[in-house]
């Protein structure tokens, strides 16, 4: 048995402490089991907390991704369902095109045919620049506008002039062969280089004179050796046939053998180097592009999927136009009721010669054309709906499972958290009673000095 004093009760000291840790579980235990989470704070698991909040942004921006390539599935259905219209009418215009092709037609019914045909141009059209997306034009150019702020001027690396250098005496060169082609005769000077006639130009020219071989020339104290050979025929000289000659440069003393060179960039900066330049005010320009949308379909960056569309009009079908000839302002100066009424129609409609074989012909390979156009820019559009109903799949099934690692770092397991409350309570009973008994060893005292 410890000695009894009345200055420290060690037994109180230890039940109420233990009673605190009791406590403190029975806490985190109750918070565990009121939010269902097992990290409340980052004193609960610091490590925990941080791999969780990441995990946390990654299946948040999984799941608005998914919603993304939802919303990119939705603009690829819009743009092809305006494009089955597209089809739709080209299919009856091409069908428009053989019937009125067939001679057994009248021009009024053939005018009557054209108007159809012009009618579905202009619905193209419509179709083709006004179909939008979130108020967005899927057919449409995109205008870019450009802000230029600054600009940069490259500077060359500084060399510094150099003089020329020439001949310090006179040397013979090898002979060259130059081809003159057939000319007329002529009485003006001249020379020859390369096989073409050039008039003279006298401050070039320094001496010509007869040889054995052909003539000789001896060239200018401001050309170098390295130019082409000149030849210099007499001053009256006969017409004649293409000749070979041989010319055999000579170089004079003074002669220049490399020509100067100019000082370039500046002594300051003997390296290349570019300058910044700011522009005030700022340039600003513009650019036409293609339409395209970029899907973020990814929680992280660089993980787009563009969707490439195209500008859909009768010009760009090769239809030639018709938004600029609304069908409630005339057409043409001229009325329908003409005997060629309906050939100016087809032409307005499906191009010049609209009225011969040829010209239907031509209509139908424009026809065939466009349809091509408008089919491949479906396929393009089917096939990205098929990427994206797969992407949308693999987001779905990333998200799950993080969702699942994510849970069993941050979740509570109820089981075990009741089984915690539960025996922290347990311990809280004893360790009231306890303490209330280590209270009542003071009073033994009392009896010694009764």
């Amino acid at each position: 048995m410890s000695n009894l004093v009345v200055g420290t009760n060690i037994f109180a000291l230890n039940a109420r402490r233990n009673l605190t840790t009791v406590g403190s579980k029975q806490t985190k235990a109750s918070a565990r089991l009121s939010s269902g989470y097992k990290i409340n704070s980052a004193s609960d698991d610091a490590a925990g907390l941080a791999i969780s909040e990441t995990m946390r942004a990654q299946i948040r921006g999984l799941d608005m991704a998914k919603k993304n390539a939802d919303d990119g599935i939705s603009l690829v259905q819009v743009a092809d369902g305006a494009l089955t219209q597209v089809d739709d009418m080209l299919q009856r215009m091409r069908e428009l095109v053989i019937q009125a092709a067939n001679d057994t037609n009248t021009p009024d019914d053939r005018t009557k045919i054209a108007q159809e045909v012009v009618q579905l141009k202009q619905e193209i059209d419509h179709v083709g620049q006004d179909t939008q997306f979130n108020n967005q034009y899927i057919f449409r150019e995109k205008t870019v506008s450009h802000t230029v702020t600054e600009w940069t001027e490259h500077h060359p690396a500084y060399q510094a002039a150099q003089p020329a250098v020439l001949y310090t005496a006179a040397e013979e060169r090898p002979a060259v062969t130059m081809t003159v082609p057939a000319h007329d005769a002529y009485t003006t000077p001249g020379y020859w280089i390369n096989g073409a006639h050039h008039d003279a130009q006298d401050a070039e020219l320094v001496h010509a004179e007869d040889s054995p071989t052909g003539f000789a020339f001896v060239k200018s104290a401001t050309k170098a050796y390295d130019d082409p050979p000149v030849w210099v025929p007499p001053q009256d000289h006969p017409a004649e046939g293409p000749k070979t000659v041989i010319i055999s440069p000579a170089i004079v003393a003074g002669q220049v053998k490399t020509p100067a060179t100019p000082q370039i960039g500046d002594p300051a900066h003997p390296d290349a180097w570019d300058e910044v330049i700011p522009l005030d005010p700022p340039s600003t320009y513009t650019t036409f592009e293609s339409p395209r949308f970029w899907l973020q379909v990814g929680a992280n960056t660089g993980e787009e999927v563009c969707i490439n569309s195209s500008v859909i009009d009768c010009e760009t079908l090769g239809l030639g136009y018709s938004k600029h000839h609304p069908m409630d302002e005339p057409l043409f100066d001229f009325p329908l009721t003409e005997g060629n009424g309906w050939v100016k129609w087809l032409e307005d409609a499906l191009g010049p010669g609209a009225d011969d074989v040829a010209g239907w012909d031509n209509a139908l390979n424009n026809l065939d054309f466009a349809l091509t156009t408008v089919d491949t820019l479906r396929a393009a559009f089917g096939a990205t709906q098929n990427r994206l109903e797969y992407t949308k799949n693999s987001l779905s099934i990333s998200s799950v499972n993080l969702s699942a690692a994510n849970s069993r770092i941050r979740d509570a397991d109820m089981s075990k958290e009741m089984m915690d409350l539960t025996f922290a309570n347990v311990l809280q009973q004893a360790g009231v009673s306890m303490l209330a008994q280590a209270n009542q060893n003071p009073q033994m005292v009392m009896k010694l000095l009764g």
